[in-house]
């Protein structure tokens, strides 16, 4: 067997085994759409928004979510980020810059 597809074969299962590892440590659909209000009511209660609305996607970080909510109608700068744990608690509230 050649060098070349030994190499091949050790960086394809490595690509493999992270996108399998982040597949099952994808949050729900369920428990992002909790996050995701969490997050939305957490910041129209710290600012003096009407409307706000969180992006689709929810980020991993360390064990942790973070979730970017937008003002309605959005501003440049407008934007939080908030970061919680598994049960929703809020650990970080981030102004956009």
């Amino acid at each position: 067997m050649s060098k070349r597809l030994i190499v091949f074969a050790l960086c394809f299962l490595a690509a493999f085994s992270m996108v399998g590892a982040w597949l099952l440590n994808r949050p729900s659909s369920d428990v992002t759409a909790k996050l995701r209000q969490i997050a939305v009511n957490y910041t129209l209660a710290k600012e003096s928004w009407d409307d706000a609305v969180a992006d689709d996607d929810v980020e991993i970080n360390d064990g942790n979510y973070e979730v970017y909510v937008w003002r309605r109608p959005s501003r440049p700068g407008s934007y939080r980020i908030v970061i919680m744990d598994a049960e929703g608690e809020i650990l970080e509230y981030q102004k956009g810059r």
